[in-house]
């Protein structure tokens, strides 16, 4: 059941025989694995397939413990893609894409960008229950087969969809500094790189700074690193209330390490903040367990979970994480997405797409030059 859940179930035919529950679960961590490390869901077979191939070497300690052959798996797996696993080479991202997950991509993409004149919220509407377009095409031929279903219900309930233009000059106010040498978020000297990369940034604004991190063991240990060497007050989430860590933001220039509550709900407008760091792309954990349930609904439903709800989740986290800079007309500042997965991806252009049309930058000297010419303009 497990195999087939996953898709490496092949018709009419038993792929690994004599799975025990462990060993089940064992492939169910694998999968999860690949979605944490940020890899698209281009087919569970592929992913895990790249897995066993040496992309998460705790995994495979894990099916090893559960009594999995994982070369005899990994054999069985690439003979239910027909051998094709040459694009999953260690370092490289899978050339194959089914044309379904292209589709799920494509219009993922589309929900999260600025085309107003579609009118298109697909993600909002099934995070409330509302029925999509395709399903509204459908309506009078559900609604004459069962007047009072569920189904026919939902199709009846009018809705209005409105995207309004931000009122920010968001080339001129803001800057996207996406750098392109760091190691990916995996790697073990991601945030000891990332450190470096703070370090700069910080320079370049004074402090003046706002850490977003994605998980609290990041947090603490890029504190750790910088803690004697930014300039201004550094603090730590962990250190006092939230109300109180931005009221002493706003006296004096700071930088915030921060994580959670701090992607959205925070309102700093001014040149107290002009710089907002993120450590990497904001996917849920796939462990948690509300996650983990919604993506197994979608997955059983034979759609791709990635792309309907994990990727665009992430997205809208990250665009909310962005709008902790440019609060007013007046606000000048940078963004900086530290994981090079939003340049090296295919789903990256989800993210760019999602977020306010600043100017992208990739060298530091590149976002001198832009701050220099917002003092210039403030002056």
């Amino acid at each position: 059941a497990i195999a087939q859940r996953v898709g490496i179930g092949v018709p009419g035919r038993s792929l690994h025989q004599g799975l025990t529950p462990n060993c089940c679960q064992a492939i169910r961590d694998a999968v999860g694995e690949c979605h944490r490390l940020g890899q698209p869901a281009v087919n569970d077979r592929h992913l895990l397939l790249g897995l066993l191939k040496g992309r998460g070497a705790g995994a495979q300690e894990l099916l090893r413990d559960c009594g999995v052959d994982s070369e005899a798996l990994y054999q069985a797996v690439r003979a239910s893609l027909g051998g094709e696993d040459g694009s999953l080479r260690r370092g490289r991202e899978p050339e194959t894409r089914t044309a379904t997950d292209t589709r799920q991509l494509d219009q993922c993409s589309r929900d999260l960008t600025r085309m107003a004149a579609e009118g298109r919220l697909a993600y909002t509407r099934r995070r409330l229950g509302l029925p999509s377009a395709e399903e509204m095409a459908q309506g009078p031929r559900i609604r004459r087969a069962g007047a009072q279903s569920p189904e026919a219900a939902k199709l009846s309930t009018p809705v209005d969809e409105l995207m309004l233009d931000s009122p920010f000059d968001y080339p001129s106010q803001a800057a996207l500094y996406t750098p392109r040498p760091l190691p990916e978020p995996q790697a073990p000297d991601f945030i000891e790189r990332a450190a470096e990369e703070i370090a700069a940034l910080c320079d370049i604004t004074n402090g003046r700074a706002l850490l977003l991190v994605t998980s609290l063991r990041n947090m603490q240990e890029a504190h750790r690193l910088l803690e004697h060497r930014l300039p201004g007050e550094v603090m730590i989430q962990s250190q006092a209330p939230k109300s109180t860590l931005i009221a002493r933001f706003k006296a004096a220039p700071s930088v915030l390490f921060a994580s959670h509550s701090f992607w959205e709900g925070v309102d700093i407008p001014g040149e107290a903040l002009s710089l907002v760091i993120i450590d990497k792309l904001p996917f849920a954990t796939p462990s948690d367990p509300v996650v983990a349930a919604r993506v197994e609904w979608i997955i059983s439903q034979g759609r791709s979970a990635f792309a309907e709800y994990q990727l665009p989740q992430a997205a809208i986290l990250l665009r909310q994480g962005f709008g902790r800079l440019i609060r007013t007309r007046r606000d000048r500042g940078i963004v900086a997405v530290l994981d090079p997965r939003l340049s090296s991806k295919p789903y990256g252009k989800v993210f760019l797409r999602s977020l306010p049309p600043a100017l992208r930058c990739q060298s530091i000297d590149e976002l001198r030059r832009f701050w220099n010419e917002c003092r210039t303009d403030e002056s």
